[in-house]
């Protein structure tokens, strides 16, 4: 797995010349959801399935900082979520979707309850979720204190300025790549 992990951030950091661009350009808290007729594709939230909740909040939440969209709520057992998940219907459901500082709804929880879980051990994943992260070092020691699995930090040096990312495994095995990006004083 530790290969897995270090082979996605190698893989990632070759994008941060443009990303570098772009932040001198418009700032986190300037970004907002447009919706208009003219957008073909509007990435909307990630859905992850959690076998804890309260336990993801830890992660999400209280870490990651971000916030609720509403309340927690049950799903109701002819709700679609069963199918396009492929949840027995034994499962019980709950939902809650969270808001980043710059866009509602970013990421949803759902809780999945009454089936027996198995995280994948030593396969490739399929997917990745990468967020930048402003207080990079504070977050990460919230993450190991956790006990969470991560990777090996990745230092990144640039003729302007310093990339640090490194990944970690959330409760239900969800891999979470976290960066963040420091300008050098000129």
């Amino acid at each position: 797995m530790k290969f897995m992990l270090n082979f996605l951030i190698l893989l990632f950091a070759s994008s941060y010349g443009q990303e570098q661009q772009h932040e001198s350009n418009v700032s986190s808290l300037e970004v907002k959801e447009e919706i208009s007729a003219d957008v073909d594709v509007l990435f909307k939230r990630n859905t992850l399935l959690v076998a804890d909740l309260e336990r993801s909040l830890k992660v999400y939440k209280d870490i990651l900082g971000f916030s609720f969209s509403g309340e927690i709520s049950a799903l109701e057992e002819d709700s679609y979520a069963y199918g396009m998940f492929k949840i027995p219907m034994e499962g019980k459901i709950r939902f809650i979707a969270l808001n980043s500082p710059s866009q509602e709804r970013t990421i949803a929880l759902t809780e999945v309850t009454n089936v027996t879980w198995s995280k994948p051990i030593n396969t490739m994943l399929s997917s990745c979720m990468v967020l930048r992260v402003n207080d990079f070092e504070t977050v990460m020691q919230k993450i190991e204190g956790l006990g969470l699995e991560t990777s090996e930090l990745q230092v990144v040096e640039k003729e302007n300025y310093t990339v640090l990312e490194q990944a970690f495994y959330d409760f239900d095995g969800h891999l979470v790549d976290l960066y963040s990006i420091k300008t050098k004083k000129q």
